[in-house]
């Protein structure tokens, strides 16, 4: 009886640890949501658009409010990142924008124990159109190594759409 106590109670702290590492930052101007599924681009791109935002955050409960007025003045640089484990604890430390290159830095902090799960997530920054207007490229590093380098902004998805639907767009 007492070590069945002994495991719910391991078993409840390792869920709860679970639940608590994902991505984070510091600057509010940058969110990391935690999606369920696996983009295949590897790039930058940027979102200027409500419907192009609501594909790439298609989960109501975690997407920010964002009316389409929004993007009068702004855009959002997204980008996926796909972790081995979801035990990884993944930090976007900053960006910045010289000489036309975005570079940005992100930091992931590997446990010794971790569990065998992949973890996606979708970071999102929110950047003034005058920030951007001049972009030629964007680099992300992560712990030191540079992972995505970017020349095309554009987004990029793969629709899945009925056979039917997709023929009457023909």
């Amino acid at each position: 009886m007492k070590c069945n106590i002994c495991f719910k109670k391991f078993f409840f702290i390792c869920l709860f640890l679970i639940v608590l590492t994902g991505c984070s930052s510091s600057n509010s101007k940058i969110n990391c949501y935690r999606v369920n599924y696996e983009y295949t681009m590897n790039h930058v791109f940027i979102v200027n658009t409500l419907d192009d935002y609501k594909h790439f955050i298609n989960d109501d409960a975690l997407r920010k409010e964002i009316k389409e007025e929004y993007f009068e003045n702004n855009s959002l640089l997204m980008f996926p990142l796909t972790e081995p484990s979801g035990s990884y604890e993944v930090a976007v430390k900053s960006y910045k924008i010289e000489n036309n290159f975005l570079n940005i830095e992100v930091e992931t902090k590997i446990p010794s124990g971790g569990t065998s799960d992949m973890a996606y997530y979708m970071v999102v920054i929110e950047v003034s159109n005058e920030e951007i207007k001049d972009l030629r490229g964007a680099l992300v590093y992560e712990n030191g190594n540079q992972i995505i380098a970017s020349s095309d902004f554009k987004p990029r998805y793969r629709l899945f759409v009925p056979v039917e639907q997709a023929l009457e767009k023909i």
